[in-house]
């Protein structure tokens, strides 16, 4: 009979492993929210909505929101409190991440209870070790708290508690819309053991229909065109995807699920690897409800990939994170299965095996994938740039949009103006009756002769004025030196 030291360390040992685990994924995290890193244009769309909330006191958030308001307050929360900045922004994502680490491995002990204590932990250090999750916690996007928020949700519903666990998918649905796909997964998890599915359907329901009541409310009461009606207009597929689009779409669909666990060949490796519990499911080798559970969780998965590749929408690789409750406990089962086969292969128990599985462990943590240099440096120079020239400086935009916005600051006096086609930007350009020097800022790897020429051939004067960290700023300066010499002022009146 095993003494209690040893049932002392079985018990124990888990639980060492799985702190240092957690440690080790918010260590990651908070490294890549510290990294200096410019706000992306999705970013900086989010960011510039909830740094007016927070300097401004706007928390209608005006404009062209297409997203629902819970991750946006918390990002102006967080400027609130740290004040309107990059860091600011992106804390609340990291936070997130951070809770997501015992989140996903309290759910697979859940769900795999009768299996190994093991499990757990290679969920855990697969979320933990993710570049593509350690990523998606340093930015300001809406993801990183709705992907917790389902988490969440996932786990009270294994633990038969789908009161709460509506509450938490209702509030995932209040940051982003795409919290919708991870319902069937949540209902599934609230009834597999109930003996009528009727009542958890009713608590379930009880605590969800509330934060749909508040979103619908405060979208009505919010000025302008509501978030649901531009969120529809955005990202309305226009039809399915054609057929001989299909194989490409599930080749870039199923690169986008191996980079969740790591990039190149070792995270289509583990992809595969996730698929060898529904492999197994057809055999009598793994027990009937385990292979309902692997099946359930590979249905769901394979329901969001179909419902994202088969219309014709963008395929980006954020949109699987609502997965990822289901992907990661997957992947540890399949991790799993090939270490139960090694183990008895090599005969290594006790002491060796754990010898063994160190530098499987310590690997994932020490070879993080390098951060690629910031792709929009010095975008923050040429908003400082032109935020020091004159009051109502005029300047014409075709690249930059809500980045440079942001960059311009909260309270900038600068008329910022969007042109889709040289031809309009033209047009206008000559009808402004002004003297005062423009800009035109863009990428310094755009062509911009189809843009300048129009201009250069109405009279005015094109000078590059500012050249940095990939962006330029072009200077136009009109013909034109009195009111009476812009053609536009000597037209008369119309008939």
């Amino acid at each position: 009979m095993e003494d209690a030291p040893a049932r002392a360390r079985r018990r124990h040992g888990p639980m060492s492993l799985a702190l240092l685990l957690l440690l080790g994924g918010a260590w990651l995290r908070w490294r890549a929210l510290l990294l200096e890193q410019r706000l992306t244009p999705d970013e900086a769309f989010f960011s510039t909505f909830a740094r007016a909330a927070a300097v401004k006191g706007d928390w209608w958030l005006n404009g062209p929101l297409d997203k629902p308001p819970l991750a946006l307050y918390a990002n102006a929360l967080s400027q609130v409190v740290l004040g309107p900045s990059e860091l600011a922004a992106r804390t609340p994502n990291a936070l997130a991440g951070i809770l997501l680490l015992p989140l996903i491995y309290a759910l697979t002990r859940d769900l795999y209870r009768r299996h190994s204590n093991s499990l757990p932990l290679v969920a855990l250090l697969l979320t933990a070790c993710s570049p593509f999750l350690v990523a998606s916690s340093a930015n300001a996007l809406t993801d990183g708290l709705t992907l917790t928020a389902l988490a969440a949700a996932f786990w009270l519903a294994l633990r038969h508690r789908p009161g709460w666990s509506g509450l938490l998918s209702g509030l995932a649905l209040t940051a982003k819309h795409q919290a919708l796909l991870a319902l069937p997964l949540l209902l599934w998890a609230a009834c597999r053991c109930a003996p009528s599915p009727w009542p958890v359907f009713q608590r379930f329901g009880l605590t969800l229909t509330p934060c749909i009541v508040l979103l619908l409310l405060w979208d009505a009461a919010r000025p302008g065109i509501g978030v649901h009606t531009l969120a529809i207009s955005n990202n309305d597929p226009g039809g399915l995807a054609a057929i001989a689009d299909l194989p490409g779409r599930l080749a870039t669909w199923t690169a986008h699920a191996a980079q969740l666990f790591w990039p190149g060949w070792p995270g289509t490796l583990l992809l595969l690897i996730a698929a060898l519990p529904v492999l197994r499911a057809a055999s009598e080798v793994t027990p009937r409800s385990r292979r309902r559970k692997d099946l359930a969780l590979a249905l769901f998965a394979g329901a969001c990939g179909l419902l994202h590749i088969v219309p014709a929408i963008p395929l980006y690789g954020r949109y699987l994170l609502p997965a990822t409750p289901a992907l990661f406990p997957l992947c540890a089962r399949g991790l799993h299965i090939c270490l139960t086969v090694i183990q008895t292969s090599l005969d290594l128990r006790g002491r060796a095996l754990r010898l063994a599985l160190v530098p499987v462990l310590a690997a994932p943590l020490l070879l993080q994938p390098l951060r690629e240099p910031d792709p929009h440096a010095g975008i923050d120079g040429l908003g400082a740039w032109l935020a020091a020239k004159p009051v109502a400086t005029v300047v014409y935009d075709r690249w930059l949009g809500w980045q440079l916005g942001y960059y311009l600051g909260v309270w900038h006096d600068k008329r910022l103006t969007w042109y889709p086609e040289p031809e309009a930007l033209a047009r206008d350009a000559v009808q402004l009756c002004e003297f005062g020097p423009r800009y035109f800022p863009a990428p310094s790897d755009q062509d911009m002769t189809p843009w300048l020429r129009p201009l250069q051939e109405a009279g005015f004067a094109v000078s590059l004025a500012w050249q940095l960290d990939g962006y330029v700023a072009w200077q136009l300066d009109p013909p034109w030196q009195q009111k009476s010499e812009c053609p536009q002022a000597n037209q008369g009146p119309p008939d």
